[in-house]
């Protein structure tokens, strides 16, 4: 890439720039208890966690108080930019680790997500 087509990050990039937190212990993993999940899985957990807030908005909240999402498979692999068996084996095993749970609601509603805490108590 030629270093001189860039620009420097504005303020005002920076204010039309989704982001979202990741947290550098359960990224770098130090004590190997996430080891099943790759870098990718991680950052897909991530961006599943920073749609809290829009449900909160959406008032998506079961009737126990507890905030869900809607992730489909096609918004997986179009944020991971893969394929369909990719994006299913990454949700798969987020479910398999303990950090998602998919709770199916009926035909013609999307699945609930529910996200876990990455922290090993």
């Amino acid at each position: 890439m030629n270093k001189q087509k860039l620009n420097r990050i504005s303020v005002e990039a920076i204010k039309k720039t989704s982001y979202f937190i990741v947290y550098e212990d359960f990224l770098t993993d130090e004590k190997n208890e996430w080891k099943e999940l790759t870098q990718e899985m991680k950052l897909l957990y991530f961006k599943m966690c920073s749609r809290y807030q829009a449900s909160i908005l959406n008032k998506w909240i079961d009737e126990k108080g507890i905030p869900y999402i809607h992730f489909s498979i096609e918004e997986i692999m179009k944020y991971m930019n893969c394929a369909n068996q990719k994006a299913q084996k990454m949700k798969k095993t987020l479910v398999d680790a303990g950090l998602l749970e998919e709770v199916q609601i009926g035909q013609g509603h999307p699945n609930r997500l529910y996200l876990f805490d990455y922290h090993i108590s």
